[in-house]
């Protein structure tokens, strides 16, 4: 993770399943989804890594398969200002 001082960090974590670690290559990518059955479009982490880069920052998740998911992204607080 690369943090500096003046960064806006922010995470999000759930408890319950978790994410398998051979699932993490497809999180942010476009249309990755987990499951076959799912809902979603597999979207909605791929654009957020498209904005969290495009304000110059980071965003990544942490994975502890069967207990929770963190997904955390920081940016520069010069960014966050605007």
């Amino acid at each position: 993770m690369r943090e500096r001082l003046n960064d806006v960090y922010l995470a999000v974590s759930n408890e319950g399943q978790g994410i398998r670690v051979q699932d993490r290559d497809k999180l942010f990518t476009r249309f990755g989804r987990l499951s076959q059955g799912s809902q979603s479009t597999g979207l909605g982490l791929y654009i957020c890594k498209q904005l969290v880069t495009m304000m110059h920052g980071s965003i990544d998740v942490e994975l502890e398969p069967g207990r929770r998911t963190t997904f955390w992204c920081t940016i520069p607080k010069a960014n966050a200002d605007d």
